[in-house]
């Protein structure tokens, strides 16, 4: 897993946090993420086991306290879709998307609700997890009021708007077996370069299981673990790369 708040070394296999072991999990987190983890599986929830607590993305306990996270969960838990806003530890503000069934599609409508409220995402984490449902978590910069935000994304109607024309400098597929694809969209920072993503990725018919995306200066990397796609690789490179790559590689 790659969960260090800056230069992010992205080569390799996805740090996608899936059942995680907890000797995994120390290994990656700061004493301090440690600590949010171990408290937060003593005070779950009712509802939640410990070993889901597994699941979740390490980055999670690094940004935010145990208390925050659980009164998250709790407000997520009462009810079937919901979206949050919260600070982290450095102040940076990141809004919440949970619903309780995932299905296709989902992820780009949530991306263009954030992408037309004019907010800039400058992290993600997203995930589906096992009997709970989406819990995607997007740092954004923004000039709006937080709670004005919230209530013009809540209030917001998905649009069947065209595409952001955004191009990335790199699109690969970093791993694959038979369970899942791992693909990386990497590009000079732009509005729009992961709605330009997820909108590709529905386009094409398959399912995004989880994501992180990651800003250091100038430089943005999508990364995307998929359920394997009916095509072959080459093949399906050429449609998902198709007017999104500034040079083919």
């Amino acid at each position: 897993g790659h969960i260090e708040a800056d230069a992010v070394s992205l080569n390799g296999s996805m740090g996608l946090a899936r059942a995680k072991l907890l000797s995994d999990l120390m290994e990656k987190v700061s004493a301090g993420g440690t600590q949010n983890f171990l408290k937060l599986k003593k005070e779950l929830p009712a509802g939640l086991s410990p070993d889901w607590l597994d699941q979740l993305d390490p980055h999670l306990f690094e940004v935010f306290s145990a208390r925050s996270l659980k009164e998250d969960l709790n407000k997520s838990l009462n009810s079937e879709s919901s979206w949050n806003a919260l600070r982290d530890h450095q102040r940076k503000l990141w809004l919440r998307f949970y619903q309780s069934e995932d299905r296709a599609g989902l992820l780009s409508e949530v991306v263009e609700k954030i992408y037309s409220s004019g907010a800039s995402i400058q992290q993600a984490l997203v995930q589906t997890l096992p009997g709970f449902g989406v819990y995607d978590w997007f740092q954004v910069q923004t000039g709006k009021d937080p709670a004005q935000l919230l209530k013009w994304i809540e209030n917001m109607q998905a649009s069947k708007k065209a595409p952001p024309e955004v191009l990335f400098l790199n699109i690969k597929i970093v791993s694959q077996n038979t369970s899942e694809w791992v693909l990386s969209f990497k590009g000079l920072d732009q509005k729009g370069l992961l709605l330009a993503a997820t909108q590709r990725l529905k386009d094409v018919n398959v399912q995004i299981k989880s994501a992180r995306v990651h800003t250091w200066g100038r430089q943005i990397e999508d990364l995307f673990s998929i359920t394997p796609p009916q095509l072959e690789p080459a093949e399906f490179l050429k449609q998902v790369k198709l007017g999104l790559i500034r040079q083919e590689n």
